[in-house]
């Protein structure tokens, strides 16, 4: 990404960067499970899983996840998820990935 912000880099050189960036043969066939519930006015929650196969790595890959959201008011909500995928978004067979997100939304 730091050849896209170097003084003199053409544009057409900029798309080639981004382009190559992009794997268009990565292909995902599975079936997921989700389940959300509500207790109270104020809770939530939920729970994902699933598995799919990546037919370009001939290897599955699985995902859990779950978490709640907290409705304090009406207008505000406090999130958070904790999720693990076994085989993330890249071409490496060992890319486990644990993602814990914590996440505030005001709406208006």
């Amino acid at each position: 990404m730091a050849s896209l912000l170097k003084p003199g880099v053409s544009p057409v050189q900029s798309k080639d960067v981004v382009q190559s960036l992009i794997v268009p043969t990565i292909n995902r066939y599975g079936v997921y499970l989700g389940f959300t519930g509500k207790s109270e006015d104020f809770l939530q929650y939920r729970f994902q899983s699933g598995a799919d196969y990546l037919f370009e790595q001939q290897s599955y890959s699985y995902d859990v996840r779950g978490g709640f959201s907290l409705f304090p008011q009406k207008s505000i909500e406090w999130m958070t998820e904790v999720g693990y995928v076994s085989n993330s978004d890249t071409s490496d067979n060992a890319s486990g990935q644990v993602e814990l997100i914590f996440a505030i939304k005001y709406y208006f």
